[in-house]
C-alpha cells in the first residue's frame, strides 16, 4: 500500500498501474494480483486505510470535548482540517478518494455510516442533558450531516470554506436543535 501510494502522489492515479507498483516492490505484476484483484482494489484499500486514519482523528478530537454542540463542532472541523491538508499537500491521493466517492465504494459508505452514527450518539447524548431538545434523534442527525454535506463530504465543494464558516454553520445548526 505505500509503494501504491508512493506511486500515486508521483505519477497520479491514472498514470500509475499495477506494473508500476510491483517493479517498485521487485515483484511480478502476477505476485500483487494475488492480494489485490485489480487496480481499483489497490485503490479503494488506500483510501479505506485514509479514512480509517479521519475516523480516529475524529474520534480524538470529540471524546476530549465537553458538550454536544463543541463535539459537533470538533467532528466537522476535524473533517475540514483533514480535507484542506489533503487537497493541499496530497491532490494526487485526493483524486484517489474523488474517484471512489464518485463510485460509492463501500469505505466510503462505511465512512458516511460512521459520520451518521458519531453525529446521532452526539445529539442523544445533548438531548439527555438538555443541551438539546429534540425527541426524534435520526432526523436532526440525517438533517445535520445533510447541511454540512460541502464540509463532511471530501468532494462536495470548491467552495473556499474557511474555519470561521464551518463554526458558523455548526452554530446555527445547534442553535436550530436547541
Amino acid at each position: 500500500m505505500a509503494k501504491a501510494d508512493q506511486l500515486i502522489r508521483h505519477f497520479g492515479l491514472a498514470k500509475t498501474t499495477v506494473a508500476d507498483i510491483a517493479a517498485g516492490l521487485g515483484m511480478s505484476p502476477a505476485n500483487i494480483y494475488k492480494f489485490f484483484p485489480s487496480k481499483d482494489s489497490i485503490i479503494e484499500a488506500s483510501v479505506e486505510e485514509n479514512l480509517a486514519e479521519l475516523k480516529v482523528s475524529i474520534e480524538a478530537a470529540i471524546s476530549s470535548a465537553s458538550g454536544a454542540l463543541t463535539r459537533i463542532e470538533r467532528l466537522v472541523l476535524t473533517v475540514f482540517h483533514w480535507r484542506k491538508r489533503y487537497v493541499r499537500d496530497e491532490p494526487q491521493l485526493f483524486e484517489s478518494l474523488c474517484f471512489a466517492i464518485a463510485r460509492d465504494w463501500k469505505c466510503v459508505r462505511d465512512f458516511r455510516e460512521f459520520l451518521l452514527r458519531k453525529i446521532t450518539d452526539i445529539i442523544e447524548a445533548g438531548s439527555r442533558t438538555g443541551e438539546f431538545d429534540t425527541s426524534d434523534l435520526s432526523a436532526p442527525a440525517n438533517l445535520l450531516i445533510y447541511c454540512l454535506a460541502v464540509v463532511l463530504d471530501p468532494a462536495a465543494s470548491d467552495d473556499p470554506f474557511t474555519e470561521e464558516r464551518v463554526r458558523a454553520l455548526v452554530g446555527f445548526l445547534g442553535r436550530a436543535l436547541r
